[in-house]
């Protein structure tokens, strides 16, 4: 006996070839069916369902051609077939269809499979905003800077100063402890310090914050009187691979990359690898006499969706997929009705 079993099972009466779930070339047209065979070996439960409903609700996000058909659930093995929608397919029986389902039986069915369908939207929400946290939109990326002002002849870290950004203010500890920014939008932003006895106004410094990352800024202080040198040292570098790096849109060469450069604000950029996603440009902004670091972080390629859902499915299913089996027969039974 099935530990789970939904959807149906289409027959398929021309086999067509096995898949290598190693096969990074493969692909589906619309209207191909797949059927997948998975062993676990360890026994599977309905405990293990809770990771897949995150999973199984992004498919349509990531895949919106995906179509699950059938899945089925036993002790250690799996079974889930499913399809790609046909591009540009249209419900043209959908006019004949509303008439049909006119008599109290089919509104019967209609009312049912409405208040199912509002259950399981019930469910999806509150599912998706456990998982992820939102429900609809998703929200903006953001990232966290902590700030910290230091004396620029001896790196001693100052107490008591005001750093702002995005008209956010902070001030740093008694013991000069860093400002910590939290959720400022993903991109470039000015963080400025404010002025203080004793000290030359700072330079402010543009630096960008990275999605779901923690930056930190420094500002520099310069005591008053101190000469200090008009250049200052840039260092890139890339992870986990190495790219082409572009100051100003000029190729420095390949990361890491060390340049001598004058007081101010540069473009950083990245060159493009294949199969990897290329890390957004940045802001560098010099300090005379004093380094500024910058990581680029390349992306690396989008795992072959047959292996995500062969992943997908060894852990669970979610009640959503009820709304694929009550759905269509409404419309089999309009059909059945109307004679189309």
């Amino acid at each position: 006996m099935a530990l789970l079993e939904l959807g149906q099972q289409y027959p398929v009466s021309t086999q067509g070839v096995a898949i290598d779930p190693n096969d990074q070339a493969a692909a589906m047209g619309a209207g191909d069916v797949v059927e997948i065979w998975y062993e676990s070996d360890k026994d599977i439960t309905y405990l293990n369902a809770a990771p897949c409903v995150e999973q199984i609700l992004k498919m349509k996000e990531q895949y919106p051609d995906f179509v699950l058909h059938y899945i089925r659930f036993e002790k250690r093995s799996i079974i889930i077939q499913f399809s790609a929608a046909p591009v540009g397919a249209t419900i043209s029986a959908a006019p004949r269809i509303s008439g049909a389902i006119a008599t109290p039986a089919l509104w019967a069915i209609a009312l049912f499979v409405l208040a199912i369908a509002a259950i399981i939207t019930a469910f999806i929400a509150i599912t998706l905003t456990a998982f992820r946290g939102y429900w609809l939109t998703p929200p903006k990326p953001v990232g966290n800077a902590l700030a910290v002002a230091r004396n620029w002849s001896t790196n001693a870290v100052l107490p008591n100063v005001t750093i702002t950004v995005n008209g956010k203010s902070g001030k740093t500890g008694p013991n000069g402890e860093a400002i910590l920014f939290k959720d400022l939008l993903a991109g470039p932003h000015v963080f400025v310090g404010a002025t203080i006895n004793g000290y030359d106004a700072p330079t402010a410094v543009q630096q960008t914050v990275i999605k779901d990352e923690q930056i930190v800024v420094t500002i520099w202080y310069v005591p008053t009187g101190t000469p200090k040198p008009t250049t200052g040292w840039l260092n890139v570098d890339t992870t986990p691979i190495k790219g082409e790096v572009y100051i100003d849109g000029v190729s420095q060469g390949i990361a890491p990359v060390h340049v001598e450069l004058d007081e101010g604000d540069y473009a950083i950029s990245y060159g493009v690898i294949e199969g990897w996603e290329t890390p957004a440009p940045d802001t560098a902004t010099i300090v005379g006499g004093k380094p500024t670091g910058l990581i680029g972080y390349y992306k690396p390629p989008p795992s072959v969706w047959w292996h995500e859902l062969v992943k997908w499915t060894a852990i669970g299913l979610t009640g959503a997929a009820a709304a694929a089996i009550l759905i269509p027969r409404i419309a089999e039974a309009a059909r059945k009705k109307g004679g189309t």
